[in-house]
């Protein structure tokens, strides 16, 4: 008997929750506002106060609320109609977060992602700076850029699970290799340059077909075909237009003069 009668008042008491509850009313109307101010307008209306997680809720995000007197519930409901989100209520607190399927979904993709460190150095183990790493996808294309600082340290967030690093930087040979977490130290080696290749200009180096002025070559042949001397300006007088070499006499090891047309005295 006593086991009945407790049972009578606890469900007599959750329907006295139950009709609390639904005897808070909302009632707002407005074409553009956001989650947080809808929920504070709610709160305004009903005393009841709300919480999520900034990670999980985009609480500054515009929504359209047409609500007319509806009880908290459906008010609810109504706000967070066509959002992943769900609720509960706990006493006198909304409890806002995501569905389920939106929060393994997340899960997975953190899953497919990684952080990517490592360091990039020449031969002499030297960190370089400004080496170009390309985050490439499974098929090769081209997820993201990201660079190395002045120590040759290299970060890189959300990199897919299936892809592939590749490090470039002028004056180095390319290198590929698979993502990992920890790459470890890669060494780039220098690119060789050829004469036929490139142009040495001042301090730069540009290719032949960049250079708007005139280029000659001379090889070695060419200077030991018609004179027989250990002095190299000897052998490339007369060899080249434009560039005036002049010995003050024939000994061995004695200086001459160059003067190249155009150039200043």
């Amino acid at each position: 008997m006593k086991t009945a009668i407790t049972a009578i008042i606890c469900s007599l008491f959750l329907v006295h929750i139950s009709a609390k509850t639904a005897a808070q009313m909302v009632t707002l109307r407005r074409t553009k506002i956001t989650l947080k101010e809808a929920f504070r307008e709610v709160n305004k209306q009903t005393g009841y106060h709300y919480i999520w997680s900034a990670q999980q809720v985009e609480s500054n995000r515009n929504i359209s609320v047409d609500i007319k007197n509806q009880p908290l519930q459906e008010a609810i409901q109504s706000i967070i109609q066509g959002l992943p989100l769900t609720y509960e209520l706990e006493g006198k607190l909304i409890i806002i977060k995501e569905q389920q399927a939106t929060a393994a979904r997340k899960s997975m993709v953190a899953q497919d992602e990684m952080t990517v460190r490592g360091r990039v150095t020449d031969s002499l183990n030297n960190g370089l700076l400004g080496v170009t790493v390309k985050v490439l996808s499974a098929d090769l294309k081209i997820v993201k850029y990201a660079s190395s600082n002045g120590s040759g340290d290299i970060y890189i967030e959300h990199v897919p699970n299936q892809s592939y690093l590749e490090f470039s930087l002028l004056g180095y040979l390319p290198q590929r290799i698979k993502a990992t977490e920890n790459f470890g130290t890669i060494r780039l080696r220098q690119q060789s340059q050829y004469l036929e290749e490139l142009v040495v200009v001042g301090y730069m180096n540009k290719k032949a077909s960049e250079v708007t002025g005139a280029v000659q070559q001379v090889s070695g042949d060419v200077l030991r075909s018609s004179v027989t001397s250990s002095n190299v300006l000897s052998m490339l007088k007369g060899k080249t237009t434009g560039l005036y070499i002049t010995e003050t006499s024939g000994e061995s090891g004695a200086k001459g003069q160059v003067v190249e047309r155009g150039s200043p005295p």
